[in-house]
């Protein structure tokens, strides 16, 4: 089989502009067209537009033992469609974690709040906005994962217990949807669970690793693509393998029709056909993850502190370089991991990192900035005692601790996780 190697050295093809950056940023996800990023900033939840215009922020505050505290924004998601925002945070002195959801005009639908040990990155809003799948995590010797569907009025819906076994095994580490909602990917350590959107179990692999498992799901969940430190694999939606092939580290992406898959070793074909190979990107530590835009044309990787953009041809089209670097690793207890993010056609892409965030578009698409959402955020539903925006900010009490990332205790968890995956892995 003949594989081709994605040359570096290409004279960039796509002309793109850095149109706007941001400071003080801890995660980032985009719509489908770009025309909203949705950002944690500062402990806060932001909406920008593509012109980088903030169009409304909300920092929540929660009741913990009779007293208000400021909740943390540390993790987003945004509908396609840009419509529904979902965020998570956390009270760092009470391990009290609150999940919202918005509308785009920044209006609260609903929150929602528990006690967890440690925070989690696994939240994800469905392309319709209908239902929020978050999974909290309980526990500190033997941790235990607990899947929660919510509907667009904050309900619970159903709920599943990840079976857990010791500490790291058994740790989720991303939930995805199909667009139409009917299906639900969880990865795990070493397991996958696939779920219609009833709450029912369809199937579950598990072994496939001691390690890592990363999923990426076709908008109509028909395909499942998934990663270990050893293998990339592509499922049906029946659970059946239909091929996998050496690969390594986990990383994995698949296309909106399922037609491409990316991984590290380079882009597959759904008939597992490699169909090119990334030449001079290694993947280690300080390597993102492929990013694929849906329509499958593009494929972009942060190497070190350099994007890179490859078509799905395999040619270099355009790099830049940063002051951002790849620095960690999502292990699902907190956003770890910075990548770059890609829109629906590639005329967007969004790099993040060590609270920074850089927003390039093609050359010629910055357009006048957007003005319609500017109305204060209003509304409120909740599971707990409702409190308008502006009364719970003038009350909070001020936490001793800042909220936000420690990157020291970042980078040790970090280190303490490394050396135990090195070790899993030469015993695996």
């Amino acid at each position: 089989m003949l594989v081709l190697f994605a040359p570096v050295s290409v004279i960039a093809q796509e002309d793109y502009e850095l149109l706007w950056s941001k400071e003080n940023v801890s995660h980032v996800s985009i719509s489908s067209d770009g025309r909203y990023i949705a950002a944690a900033c500062d402990g806060k939840v932001c909406l920008f537009s593509k012109d980088g215009n903030l169009l409304w922020n909300y920092r929540g505050v929660a009741e913990v033992d009779g007293e208000l505290h400021d909740v943390s924004i540390y993790f987003t998601s945004i509908s396609p469609d840009g419509e529904y925002i979902a965020a998570s945070g956390v009270v760092y002195e009470y391990t009290a974690m609150v999940v919202y959801l918005f509308d785009k005009n920044g209006n609260l639908l609903w929150e929602n709040k528990t006690y967890a040990a440690l925070p989690t990155s696994s939240l994800c809003v469905s392309p319709n906005g209908e239902v929020v799948t978050v999974i909290y995590k309980y526990g500190k010797d033997k941790y235990k994962y607990i899947i929660y569907f919510f509907n667009k009025d904050g309900e619970l819906v159903w709920r599943y217990d990840i079976p857990t076994r010791k500490v790291l095994e058994g740790k989720v580490l991303k939930v995805s949807t199909s667009y139409n909602n009917n299906y639900i990917v969880i990865g795990g350590m070493g397991e996958i669970y696939f779920f219609n959107k009833e709450g029912e179990l369809l199937w579950s692999k598990k072994q496939l690793s001691k390690v890592g498992v990363v999923t990426s799901i076709s908008s109509d969940g028909n395909f499942i693509a998934a990663a270990t430190f050893r293998h990339v694999y592509l499922f049906d939606k029946e659970g059946n393998t239909l091929w996998s092939r050496e690969c390594s580290p986990p990383w994995v992406s698949i296309s909106s029709d399922g037609e491409y898959i990316a991984t590290t070793n380079g882009l597959y074909n759904k008939d597992g056909e490699l169909l090119w190979s990334f030449e001079d990107i290694s993947f280690g530590w300080e390597t993102s993850p492929p990013i694929m835009s849906s329509d499958g044309s593009f494929i972009v990787v942060l190497d070190k502190n350099i994007i890179y953009l490859y078509n799905k041809d395999g040619n270099l089209v355009w790099n830049y370089t940063t002051d951002i670097g790849c620095y960690c690793m999502d292990y699902g207890w907190t956003t770890l991991v910075n990548y770059p993010l890609i829109t629906s056609d590639g005329s967007y892409i969004a790099a993040w990192g060590k609270g920074k965030l850089y927003f390039f578009g093609k050359a010629g698409t910055a357009e006048v900035a957007i003005t319609e959402l500017t109305q204060t955020p209003t509304g409120l539903t909740t599971t707990e005692t409702p409190t308008t925006e502006k009364e719970t900010q003038s009350q909070a009490k001020t936490p001793e601790k800042t909220p936000g990332f420690d990157f020291v205790e970042v980078a040790v968890a970090l280190a303490v996780s490394v050396g135990y995956i090195v070790k899993r892995i030469k015993r695996d």
